[in-house]
């Protein structure tokens, strides 16, 4: 077993996809399922079961995961105290505050703008993005220490059905930033371009698309299976490209102020789920200026 074993698992443990751990890791997708079924001949037992919705931990391999999670960051707190050894301090070393996000807030436009305001508020301050998936992020913040709790700030996406989600102890500040409804996305070509509304039932006869995220993907299902399992042609990297796909209907969590694409009308659903955009922290100074640098980008 070696450290490149555990960070790979680690790695799928939160996306449950070879392909896309193996895009976030810069290796093949061969490499991924190479090292994993190596590490599982080593151990002696089954990490993952396949199923429709990609890889799930087995019972053992989510023991495996919590412990395997508590000496990724042992070792992550060793590396860091090696590399200071004799290394003299520096008066002016500026402090680091870890923003650990879903995936909804790397790919739209408010982190960006949310980077800037708090460079603007905190010149002396380095931001780390961390990307975790809204579902795996109360289990990350428990493989913390309090010390690294201090300086962390989770930004999640919350579907509205979901306040599980927010269930955080009596550590945290959890501050609701905003709500966003889903809609939907079409090419000006598409027969629906000119909708003013769509029913959740009306979706179910189209072919869908969505951005490959999990809360994405489970609030799709939540609106829809009612009506029947909708049909998902496309799970892409971006999240809309309606332009591009003009006989396919975008699912999106209309996160913006973006402005709109040239070439796509955007299309409101009747009775849509909202995802919330969420700040959770330990009360400090330094968290306090993140999540106001992030409430401000989002109003």
């Amino acid at each position: 077993m070696n450290i490149d074993q555990i960070d790979y698992f680690l790695d799928l443990a939160t996306t449950r996809s070879i392909n896309q751990s193996a895009a976030r890791l810069y290796i093949t997708p061969q490499g991924v399922s190479k090292s994993l079924a190596q590490l599982e001949k080593e151990i002696g037992f089954a990490l993952f079961v396949r199923t429709n919705k990609g890889l799930e931990l087995t019972e053992e391999g989510a023991r495996f995961a919590e412990y395997a999670a508590e000496f990724w960051q042992s070792y992550c707190d060793f590396e860091a105290k090696v590399d200071k050894l004799g290394r003299a301090p520096e008066a002016d070393e500026k402090k680091t505050i870890t923003l650990v996000a879903a995936p909804l807030f790397s790919v739209s436009a408010i982190m960006g703008r949310a980077v800037a305001n708090f460079h603007e508020l905190s010149a002396d301050t380095v931001l780390d993005i961390v990307e975790v998936g809204a579902f795996d992020m109360p289990d990350y913040a428990r493989s913390l220490t309090d010390e690294q709790l201090k300086t962390t700030v989770f930004l999640s996406s919350v579907p509205d059905y979901r306040p599980d989600l927010l269930a955080w102890d009596e550590r945290f500040r959890v501050v609701d930033m905003g709500e966003f409804p889903m809609r939907a996305c079409v090419s000006l070509s598409n027969h629906l371009a000119r909708r003013k509304s769509i029913t959740r039932e009306e979706l179910c006869r189209e072919s869908l698309a969505c951005y490959n995220e999990p809360v994405v993907q489970d609030v799709l299902h939540h609106m829809l299976d009612e009506f029947g399992a909708p049909k998902i042609t496309s799970k892409t990297s971006g999240v809309n490209q309606a332009a591009l796909l003009p006989e396919v209907v975008f699912i999106t969590a209309g996160l913006s102020p973006k402005p709109a694409k040239e070439g796509v009308a955007h299309i409101p659903i009747r009775d849509a789920v909202n995802i919330h955009l969420v700040a959770i922290a330990c009360e400090s100074e330094e968290t306090a200026r993140v999540i106001d640098a992030f409430s401000r980008a989002i109003g």
